[in-house]
């Protein structure tokens, strides 16, 4: 848990920064859900076209089995990188 406790004393630090995907993560990796959800949704309120938090927040969406949802997430992660090569462009 000290992972957890120093993510989330970096992100309470840094609110707008990008700390929240690091954060997320480890809420997702150790089956948090619900809090992984809550968290990367806040940071995209500040960060709306940062794709790797897109696709994050539809991986755990999928593990929710939320489906629909997770698709959406995963298409708004690629609209907001169109270099990315799985976006077609």
């Amino acid at each position: 848990m000290a992972r957890l406790d120093e993510l989330r004393a970096r992100w309470e630090k840094e609110a707008s920064s990008r700390a929240f995907v690091p954060l997320a993560e480890e809420y997702r990796r150790l089956g948090r859900l619900g809090e992984a959800e809550r968290v990367c949704k806040e940071g995209l309120q500040r960060h709306s076209n940062y794709h790797s938090a897109h696709v994050l927040l539809g991986r755990i969406l999928l593990e929710l089995d939320r489906l629909e949802e997770a698709a959406e997430e995963f298409r708004r992660g690629l609209e907001s990188d169109p270099q990315h090569p799985l976006s077609g462009q």
